[in-house]
């Protein structure tokens, strides 16, 4: 199910009560669905 493609990775709080392991989730979450899907992460 390769794309080919590439992607950016944003990340971001969303409260004040959030912290590094939150931004970190997110990161481990989107590499891994972008690796499923075939894209490149370029930029984070």
């Amino acid at each position: 199910m390769g794309r080919d493609g590439f992607a950016v990775g944003y990340y971001r709080y969303s409260s004040h009560r959030q912290g590094e392991q939150s931004i970190e989730g997110q990161q481990t979450a989107a590499r891994k669905y972008a690796a499923d899907i075939g894209l490149t992460i370029l930029l984070e």
